[in-house]
């Protein structure tokens, strides 16, 4: 009788542990979607952080499921931390390898593609400084001298006289006979009365 008494007190105390167990875990996946529509709540608002803090507590109370890992993944790609947010995403992917949601592989390559490209390249380096030397004047260049120009002697020919022409001459000796007879003939007009008049025989010379 003792012994049966003990079997059904263990019977009991093992049901009672299982019943325990099952309100905790049902307690804890309550929490955890409790925690999943506050964080779907605050990434709507734009509120990243406030988002991660209640995925992160969703994932601590149920770890086994997806849920909870593409939040985290998407949220931070959408934050711009691709580094941060493959983990998460490949771990749901691991979770639940079919009738995965599409925007988390996506969002996996997307995040992979941009931490695989090649960052952007830096600013040259700037080249070490050359030492300057002092400057050393040149050389004078020798100036040519130029020679100076001898003067240039001008040689005046005189022109030739010219002979007026022959005719020329006879115009000038015609009139001067001319003016001879003019005056011939006004000198014999303006004879005084007292000359001595040769008869007019024409024989003698008017003598004055």
């Amino acid at each position: 009788m003792r012994g049966l008494t003990i079997t059904w007190t263990a019977i009991l105390t093992l049901a009672a542990l299982g019943i325990s167990r099952q309100s905790v875990a049902d307690e804890r996946a309550a929490a955890a979607e409790a925690a999943m529509v506050q964080g779907e709540a605050a990434f709507g608002a734009l509120d990243y952080d406030e988002a991660l803090k209640h995925f992160s507590t969703a994932r601590d109370l149920a770890p086994d499921r997806p849920g909870p890992y593409l939040r985290l993944g998407i949220v931070h790609a959408t934050a711009g931390h691709c580094a941060a947010a493959i983990p998460f995403l490949e771990e749901y992917l691991r979770l639940k390898p079919k009738d995965a949601r599409p925007e988390a592989r996506r969002t996996l390559d997307d995040c992979r593609s941009r931490t695989s490209a090649p960052p952007m390249a830096s600013a040259p380096p700037t080249p070490p400084a050359k030492s300057i030397a002092p400057a050393v004047d040149p050389a004078p260049v020798p100036v040519p001298v130029m020679e100076k120009a001898a003067p240039t002697r001008i040689t005046v020919v005189p022109h030739p006289k010219k002979k007026p022409p022959y005719w020329v001459a006879g115009v000038v000796i015609g009139a001067a006979a001319v003016v001879g007879i003019v005056v011939g003939i006004a000198v014999g007009v303006s004879t005084p009365d007292d000359a001595t008049i040769p008869p007019n025989d024409g024989s003698a010379m008017v003598k004055f």
